[in-house]
């Protein structure tokens, strides 16, 4: 769980520190914003994380035939906790109104929930897909992608927090669409991993 979960601690830790050279307002509005949207996802990646235990027990038992079908448990899963997560979505307003900061910076934080809890499937997946590999003790392939997409996810905040690179300056609002474009690779390259040919014949994907 550790593995999967350090992108998202990595991804927000980035957010705020290009964002803390664009203003205070955004790095002000970023933590509470990023807390909360934690707040509503961190049972969903709890549970999703379990996918890793049955894995485990089903690689131990000698029974990979049932490990496909436990890893579309949590993906399936992950799909639901993506629909609960828009449908969070409209009440950012009333959410971040209970913080009480100024408007300047509640805009701030409504706008950044807004788009975190848009992606915030994303992170349920990859934990989930992530479980396949670390199920089997294949951390070095987690470690990988969690590099590749943290990568990504520094270059994003640097073109679209600053608008660098023909990118729209869009200060933290850029920090959130480039964490959830880069979660969101995370789960496409994790999947390609997943569906590939000789993962469909050994363990039923």
């Amino acid at each position: 769980m550790i593995l999967s979960t350090s992108s998202v601690s990595i991804m927000h830790f980035a957010d705020r520190m290009f964002v803390a050279w664009y203003s205070q307002d955004s790095l002000a509005a970023s933590l509470p914003a990023a807390i909360a949207s934690f707040t509503f996802l961190a049972f969903f990646i709890g549970t999703g994380a379990y996918v890793s235990t049955f894995v485990a027990q089903y690689c131990g038992a000698q029974r990979e035939h049932r490990i496909g079908p436990a890893v579309w448990q949590g993906i399936y899963f992950g799909l639901a906790a993506m629909v609960f997560m828009w449908i969070i979505y409209p009440l950012a307003q009333p959410i971040m109104n209970l913080a009480g900061h100024a408007p300047s910076i509640r805009i701030l934080e409504v706008g950044y929930f807004k788009i975190l809890v848009l992606g915030g499937g994303f992170v349920v997946l990859q934990t989930v897909l992530s479980g396949f590999y670390t199920g089997r003790g294949k951390m070095r392939t987690v470690m990988t992608v969690n590099f590749i997409i943290c990568s990504v996810n520094v270059a994003l905040n640097y073109c679209w927090i600053f608008g660098h690179l023909g990118f729209p300056a869009w200060g933290l609002l850029g920090a959130g669409w480039a964490t959830v474009i880069a979660q969101a690779l995370g789960v496409v390259i994790m999947a390609c991993l997943f569906f590939s040919p000789s993962n469909r014949r050994r363990f039923r994907t």
